[in-house]
């Protein structure tokens, strides 16, 4: 500081160059001071001279810069507290032209005019930086931003201006939130019912609609559909009242997605195909994406897809599931892809595509570690754990599998978790696993009786009767469970679980002796012939290699 005070002349000018920043340029710097050309040059020129700050071009084009952080953090300090305000604000004055064309980053003219103490603007800024931070995927920094615009809201008398306010900058907050933490975090949990409590007394059937979607979402992850169910009704509800198509639809979407995942299927099927075939009219879907957090079109498309899929409609399914990633990557918003590439996944597992597994799960783990989001991230992890273990590395595979799936349900989500585990004993009793496998399955099929996961139900009956059989249990323990995933699959009409459901059934039967193997090639007859001959997938192909057969084996 000594060496400042010796530049009287330039003292002022440096304090000035300290409350715009480490960094200043010229044409800010005369803007704020008002200072006449000659004497803020002079003020400049001791600056340089004395190594306070260094200098890249000339006036008015020059950037200057502290040379230490140090000096202007000392020039910064030595400014009454009144008068650092007064030209944080006069600094804001002169960016905001700035920050309107975008030459400048928002957040920047939230600092000053927050150090002004000029809080609504300050609220405004920190607002739209952290808009511009969730639209670029920069969920952290978007966090932090408008984290700053909540903090500035004590400022504010309360009323219902306030609350309005806060319930949007929560809803603004939610999207990074639960990208960051997953939607089962604690705080973003608390951030979003926190929106939804000041939403009951707003009374904005449109504003109370985003804040639920998002609950909803928050509830659906926790694997409790019968809750979404019942969350996405009013949703139905409070879109209807807002008479908008697209909200009706994005309603549509949740309704169907969470009945599907109950077990529901065709219900689920006509909510999905209606969100779908209205969302696909939509133009332009970023600003429903920013105010849902992801895109609605996009996750209603993959559900629909892996509906049909349980549907036996698998072409059709095949197809949306294709265009829903497509779209996903065309959205170029981070949450969107990794929901999409994640559903992407179990429809390939399912399928056993397990190159097609393994792409998804690389791409989806590269995102997820881009961004920084540990939930995305355990779910990349289950599907190159999957792939790993179909591959030959059943150990590592089956390890990297379980640590994801179990650091999903510490943190409280237990959404697909049912059927991970499910995916994961039947590697297990694959592997010689089989007591783990057993013990697996009965978890999961605890989780699926809690939280009314009933779509993977028929799987779980199939992977049981195969864990029992290849742990050398009779077929009387065994048949049972076939017998009940054929009439949960049906009771769902998931032609496709009975398929899968009959097919094991044959293929364990054929160990068993002649009836049990006669009996199990009936049950498979029946369902077969209800699949279109144009349809080709890995499991109809073995389906129809069975049969054909037949004969053959009897002879």
């Amino acid at each position: 500081m000594a060496r400042l005070d010796r530049l009287s002349d330039a003292k002022s000018v440096a304090q000035i160059g300290a409350v715009i920043g480490r960094e200043f340029e010229y044409d800010v710097l005369e803007a704020v001071t008002g200072l006449d050309a000659p004497l803020l040059h002079r003020g400049l020129h001791l600056l340089v001279e004395a190594e306070i700050l260094t200098q890249s071009g000339t006036p008015p084009q020059a950037l200057y810069a502290f040379k230490h952080a140090l000096l202007r953090d000392a020039a910064y300090a030595s400014l009454l507290r009144a008068r650092r305000q007064e030209l944080h604000g006069r600094i804001a004055g002169v960016l905001g032209a700035r920050a309107e064309t975008g030459e400048i980053v928002p957040e920047l003219l939230a600092y000053h005019f927050t150090e002004a103490a000029l809080t609504d603007e300050a609220i405004r800024w920190w607002r739209e930086a952290g808009k511009q931070a969730t639209w670029r995927s920069a969920n952290i920094e978007a966090i932090s931003h408008l984290q700053n615009a909540l903090d500035l809201l004590a400022v504010l008398p309360p009323g219902p201006a306030r609350d309005r306010l806060e319930a949007e900058l929560r809803l603004d907050l939610s999207g990074p939130a639960f990208t960051v933490g997953g939607f089962t975090a604690v705080e973003a949990e608390a951030n979003i019912n926190q929106a939804l409590t000041l939403c009951e007394r707003i009374g904005d059937p449109h504003l109370s609609f985003l804040v639920l979607w998002g609950k909803a979402q928050s509830t659906a992850s926790r694997g409790a559909m019968g809750r979404a169910v019942g969350e996405a009704r009013r949703l139905v509800e409070l879109a209807q009242a807002t008479g908008q198509p697209s909200l009706v639809a994005s309603a549509a979407r949740s309704l169907g997605i969470f009945s599907a995942m109950s077990g529901a299927l065709e219900e689920g099927r006509a909510e999905l195909a209606k969100a779908v075939a209205v969302l696909s009219a939509i133009p332009a879907r970023e600003t429903m994406t920013f105010s849902h957090g992801l895109d609605p079109l996009v996750t209603a498309r993959v559900n629909y897809a892996l509906t049909l899929q349980q549907l036996g409609q698998l072409d059709e399914a095949a197809e949306e599931m294709r265009i829903g990633v497509q779209q996903a990557r065309e959205a170029r918003h981070f949450s969107t892809l990794a929901y999409g590439l994640n559903r992407a996944g179990i429809f390939a597992m399912l399928s056993h595509d397990d190159e097609e597994v393994g792409r998804l799960g690389s791409e989806a783990l590269t995102r997820a570690s881009e961004h920084q989001a540990a939930a995305w991230l355990r779910f990349g992890q289950m599907l190159q754990g999957w792939y790993v273990a179909r591959q030959g590395d059943t150990e590592q595979g089956l390890d990297q599998m379980l640590a994801a799936i179990r650091g999903q349900m510490v943190r409280g989500s237990y959404l697909l978790m049912p059927l991970m585990l499910t995916m994961h004993a039947e590697l297990a009793a694959g592997g010689g696993m089989h007591q783990a496998a057993l013990l697996q399955l009965d978890e999961a099929e605890a989780l699926m009786e809690e939280q009314a996961q009933h779509i993977w139900r028929a799987e779980l009956h199939r992977v049981r009767a195969l864990a029992l059989a290849r742990s050398g249990a009779e077929h009387a323990a065994i048949a049972p469970h076939i017998a009940q995933g054929c009439a949960v699959a049906r009771q769902q009409g998931a032609l496709f679980g009975e398929l899968r459901v009959a097919l094991a059934g044959v293929h364990i039967a054929a160990e068993h002796g002649a009836v049990e193997h006669a009996a199990a090639v009936a049950v498979l007859r029946q369902v077969l012939p209800r699949f279109p001959d144009r349809l080709d997938a890995p499991d109809l192909g073995a389906a129809r290699a069975l049969l054909a057969a037949v004969p053959i084996l009897a002879a």
